[in-house]
């Protein structure tokens, strides 16, 4: 971390300030990001059938009686990223390929959770593959 004056009031003699507005830059003004409100991370998308996870999606649900198939994308191109996926009816999901690590193994597989209504996996990138970090 760069050095500071004093965190609480915005004021920074490196790159990095905090205060009432978050920057990278400078403390000018015209360099500051000002966040305000909250941050979303989308509603809910509803699946019922094979389908890519698209960058907007972080919370699916999956409603058919039917194997749904997700293409996520490559976990080395979204190193930390997370989604949660359930399932509100019978049908399995599994990803296309076998790049999900299960909740209780470290080798890589396609299943991200078994059948049933009421099923529901988080996901994380390491890098390398999707890892299951909950489940039910």
């Amino acid at each position: 971390f760069p050095s500071h004056d004093n965190l609480g009031n915005g004021t920074a003699t490196g790159n990095l300030f905090i205060g009432a507005n978050v920057g990278i830059g400078s403390a000018s003004t015209n360099n500051k990001v000002s966040i305000s409100g909250s941050f979303s991370r989308g509603a809910p998308v509803i699946k019922t059938s094979s389908f890519t996870l698209a960058d907007t999606e972080n919370f699916v649900i999956c409603n058919s009686t039917s194997p749904i198939v997700v293409t996520i994308p490559l976990a080395v191109t979204y190193l930390g990223r997370e989604f949660t996926i359930k399932s509100v009816n019978t049908g399995i999901v599994y990803a296309m390929g076998a790049n999900v690590s299960p909740i209780a193994s470290l080798t890589p597989t396609a299943n991200i959770m078994p059948a049933g209504a009421g099923k529901w996996a988080t996901l994380v990138s390491n890098g390398s593959h999707w890892v299951v970090m909950a489940n039910a």
